[in-house]
């Protein structure tokens, strides 16, 4: 059983630079995390969406039903940050979009379903859904999902954090082997713009009553500047359950016309 997820980046409807992969995973009989281990990671992943840990465990329950029973189990996990501006650390130029995809693959059959889906606390997340699918690529049983956050332009992803996570168990003749992988997402304040937003925010709290903030902000600030605006919605986050990808369908769902559909299965892989 191997997995990644693998992240891309779109700008002028075109892809941008080359795809790399994060939680690379070859995981076999040997090759095993301890469940406390794996439950714990997990728990503290979630965390960051909940207050405390009372949540979490239930946001992992869509992972945890399919790696359970599993003989050798691997986890995975990581942060990445991307600025609402486009600003992508590892690119020299704005982007407009990222796309992230779990995938997973062995050469022996699925145990059950894999899956994976985007959790969030905020109260309006926008983030789309790409579709998953199962195919063979020579000898190997493939599954991808993916998501993308548009980081400029119509429809950009709301300041805050999310959790991308995937898992998988394949049906061994001798061992079950399961995989589980999760990213933390942060939408943040463009890094290049911080000191606007934080010069901004400083206004509106010295002006002191609702009336006289509002009037602090006006007239319109120039679309950089709405960066720091921004920050205060994050306090008004909420939790948002968020169904498992088990219960959608196989084909993939296309992208918005102002953004061409990705490469298949991201051919640029490390291997199968």
């Amino acid at each position: 059983m191997r997995s990644h997820i693998g992240i891309g980046y779109w700008a002028a409807g075109q892809p941008a630079g080359d795809p790399w992969f994060i939680n690379e995973v070859d995981a076999h009989p040997g090759v095993e995390d301890a469940w406390d281990k794996i439950t714990a990671a997990l728990a503290a992943v979630y965390a960051v969406i909940q207050t405390g840990f009372a949540g979490a465990p239930a946001l992992a329950k869509p992972l945890m039903d399919i790696i359970n029973g599993a003989d050798y189990a691997v986890e995975r996990h990581a942060e990445h940050f991307w600025g609402d501006d486009g600003w992508a650390g590892n690119m020299s130029d704005p982007v407009d979009a990222v796309d992230l995809w779990f995938r997973a693959w062995s050469e022996d059959d699925w145990n059950g379903r894999p899956g994976a889906n985007v959790q969030t606390d905020l109260a309006n997340p926008n983030f789309q859904d790409l579709g998953e699918r199962f195919f063979k690529r020579g000898d190997d049983n493939w599954y991808e999902h993916g998501f993308r956050f548009v980081l400029r332009g119509p429809g950009v992803a709301p300041l805050g954090k999310y959790v991308l996570g995937g898992a998988a168990k394949d049906d061994g003749w001798f061992f079950d082997v399961a995989v589980a992988s999760e990213v933390i997402i942060n939408i943040v304040p463009d890094p290049r713009h911080m000191a606007e937003a934080q010069a901004i925010m400083a206004t509106v709290v010295a002006a002191g009553p609702p009336a006289a903030k509002a009037r602090a902000v006006q007239p319109p600030l120039p679309a950089r500047q709405r960066t720091g605006v921004r920050l205060a919605t994050l306090a008004e986050a909420r939790t948002v359950p968020f169904a498992n990808a088990a219960a959608r369908p196989l084909v993939a769902q296309p992208p918005p016309a102002a953004q061409p559909a990705p490469p298949p299965s991201g051919s640029q892989g490390n291997g199968s």
